[in-house]
């Protein structure tokens, strides 16, 4: 199975930084990839194969901004899958 994310409510992060995208499962996130841009098209896609339960149905999805300290900000983006 994939996932595909695209977005144009971001812009690209500032030179160090990155936008992180995770899953939640049971209050722990876990991060599945980065946003990259094409422009003003941010996206993600990937397998979730390794990472993913049989049914993703509802967990929640989201993406945070990671500066150069490696800390995240509070989430930029939250869905439900």
């Amino acid at each position: 199975s994939h996932i595909v994310v695209l977005t144009h409510a971001l812009t690209p992060p500032a030179a160090g930084s990155s936008y992180q995208c995770w899953i939640e499962r049971g209050g722990q996130r876990t991060v599945i990839g980065r946003m990259e841009f094409s422009g003003d098209l941010a996206y993600w896609a990937g397998s979730v194969d390794t990472w993913a339960p049989r049914d993703l149905s509802g967990l929640p999805f989201g993406v945070s901004l990671v500066s150069t300290t490696g800390v995240p900000a509070p989430p930029v983006l939250v869905g439900r899958l």
